[in-house]
């Protein structure tokens, strides 16, 4: 599973994170060190989190143990939770929910194979409850049918099995998974009992701080021209784009990821190699652990028009962000304008009709997930005898799979993200994590 301590946002905030005390103590301290703005909004839920803290430290006994807090992008969610996930002790995880899938993917995967388990999804549930006692969820979403049954089936076995949850979210319990396939027999019974074991929070002050607090560029994450890029590649990695060689990843469940040209730690690709092939979560997560920078070379406008490609450019950015790598782009537009036309208008109902269209109907469709992998490595959601699998259904797109609104949220979310990691204290802070690892 990928995890990890994420302490972003300048050295300040570092230092405050890392020090002893509590949440509301370290929001206190990079409040009066200058380095964040006082957000009442924020100090109260720094105050909940001590709560849960508390209940870490000391097994004091609370009603609801857990948090789930959402909101717009940008508010300081994710720090918040990292913050509480520094003054824990263990046993603790913290992970994005799209890495932690990929480890629970794998994990039934294993289980399929090694026994004949009637529910496998709890038994993995229980499993995790032997790692850990704190799970720290970062954006969590819900996009396909496969995710909404072995998400409502897992955390309902980690909560039974004690596991104290905390998660971020752009959206609030019940717009999860808007408008999705077979929404009914899922969503509602995850909510119920999320509601009883976590306390459901908004955070949403209006502001996004990652564009306040992103400094002064230091090198823009995007260019209007390729030809910056070579000599982007050679600062970065002190070797020529022309030196560079070809390479392939390991990625998971038997499968190669292709790296055209690489060097010391950096990787460049074309962006129809890296988001405009079949490739998936699990490729990302491959490249993220591998290489501190990527170079990626003429990216499109992205939005509704090209889901496919806009989800996989939204997964990359999540993955390079989550684990703080550089991401170094040319594009013919700034990063505000990379989603132009994307509009706010909902495609309700769209996996309901894309299972119709495959020659189904919600009511007759056979869900079920395969062991035997698809196109992007994970193990594939057959709707029928139909691929449904983490780059699509066959001949169908990815996105449309999903309610567009969840898409917005998303879109509004990289822009936010790719203008903080062009600002100076996210690359500082990069360029400190290169310097440790050498």
């Amino acid at each position: 599973m990928c995890i990890r301590d994420r302490s972003t946002g300048g050295s300040g905030l570092r230092n405050a994170m890392k020090s002893s005390g509590t949440v509301v103590q370290a929001l206190q301290r990079a409040c009066a060190s200058g380095t964040l703005h006082r957000d009442p909004k924020q100090l109260r839920v720094a105050g909940l989190l001590d709560q849960v803290r508390d209940r870490m430290s000391t097994g004091v006994a609370l009603d609801r143990p857990g948090l789930y807090l959402h909101g717009g992008v940008g508010t300081g969610k994710s720090m918040l939770m990292d913050m509480l996930y520094s003054s824990c002790p263990g046993p603790k995880q913290r992970v994005h929910l799209g890495a932690f899938l990929l480890d629970v993917h794998s994990r039934i995967h294993q289980l399929s194979k090694e026994s004949s388990t009637e529910d496998p999804v709890w038994t993995v549930g229980t499993d995790l409850r032997k790692e850990v006692s704190l799970l720290c969820l970062d954006e969590f979403q819900i996009s396909d049918i496969a995710d909404a049954a072995i998400i409502s089936r897992l955390m309902r076995a980690l909560w039974h099995n004690g596991v104290v949850t905390v998660a971020t979210s752009n959206r609030a319990p019940s717009d999860l998974y808007t408008g999705g396939l077979n929404r009914h027999a899922y969503i509602p019974g995850l909510v119920k009992s999320m509601e009883q074991h976590c306390r459901v929070v908004a955070l949403d002050s209006g502001t996004d701080y990652r564009r306040l607090h992103a400094g002064y560029r230091k090198q823009s994450v995007t260019s209007s021209t390729t030809h910056s890029l070579p000599k982007a590649f050679e600062m970065h990695s002190g070797v020529a784009l022309t030196a560079s060689t070809a390479t392939k990843l390991k990625v998971m469940m038997g499968r190669e990821l292709a790296v055209p040209r690489q060097a010391a730690g950096v990787a460049y690709f074309s962006f129809d190699q890296l988001c405009g092939e079949a490739v998936g979560a699990a490729d990302y997560l491959a490249l993220v652990k591998h290489y501190h920078t990527i170079v990626l070379e003429d990216v499109p406008l992205l939005g509704r028009r090209q889901p496919d490609l806009t989800r996989r450019f939204i997964s990359l950015v999540d993955f390079m962000y989550d684990h703080q790598r550089l991401l170094v782009c040319s594009a013919s537009t700034s990063v505000q304008g990379l989603f132009p036309e994307l509009s706010a208008q909902k495609h309700r109902g769209s996996e309901a009709r894309l299972v119709q269209n495959a020659g189904f109907t919600p009511e007759t469709a056979e869900i079920r997930v395969s062991s035997d992998g698809g196109s992007s490595g994970r193990l594939t959601t057959m709707v029928g005898d139909a691929e449904w699998s983490a780059t699509g259904l066959k001949g169908a797109s990815l996105a449309e799979l999903s309610a567009m609104g969840d898409l917005e949220f998303c879109c509004a979310r990289t822009v936010s993200r790719l203008v903080e990691m062009g600002g100076t204290r996210y690359q500082e802070e990069v360029s400190k994590a290169k310097a440790a690892d050498r």
